[in-house]
């Protein structure tokens, strides 16, 4: 089953947001790495997955990170407790309207609001992750959103470079698959 997100950058006005449809099977890790391309990130820094809601029950403070920061500080802080790379998206994210934060750099805190907005049925000649909408360019990375001079970028045309990025990924992940 293909799930599609919504996922806007918190407390950004005009919004900026990325309509994202994934495979359900995929983990946490995978998604992390859609968002460092939908959003332009450089992967430089710690982030994290808070699982607000799922299945109709409020969890508290479910977090997924890294692997890589067993040990580290903010993840103990956090509570962390499941490996991001184990961790099936679809497995979380159960019904519409189920949610989770993504926090990428903990310094500037660029929280990511994710919403299941559909559950859909996989499509021929449709290779997945895909980017259905890209609404505005996202800040650029440490920049805490101050002194802002985002560049315009036509959506359709945003659009089609992230998932000239996607492709990329998905050619990446069918390599390392075939080893």
């Amino acid at each position: 089953m293909i799930l599609q997100l919504k996922v806007t950058l918190k407390y950004m006005k005009p919004p900026v947001w990325r309509r994202i449809q994934m495979d359900e099977n995929m983990t946490f890790y995978d998604l992390h790495k859609i968002l460092q391309i939908a959003f332009n990130w450089d992967d430089y820094h710690l982030h994290g997955f808070e699982i607000k809601k799922t299945n109709g029950e409020i969890l508290r403070r479910k977090v997924l990170v890294e692997p890589d920061n067993p040990d580290d500080f903010m993840a103990k802080l956090m509570g962390a407790s499941f490996d991001e790379q184990e961790e099936k998206i679809g497995k979380w994210l159960v019904e519409e309207k189920d949610k989770c934060i993504y926090t990428y750099d903990f310094g500037d805190d660029w929280e990511h609001e994710i919403v299941v907005e559909k559950k859909l049925p996989a499509q021929i000649n449709t290779s997945y992750p895909h980017c259905v909408k890209a609404m505005r360019v996202a800040p650029e990375e440490d920049s805490r959103g101050d002194f802002m001079n985002i560049e315009e970028v036509a959506t359709k045309e945003l659009t089609a470079q992230i998932n000239q990025q996607l492709a990329r990924l998905h050619n990446t992940n069918k390599e390392t698959k075939a080893k």
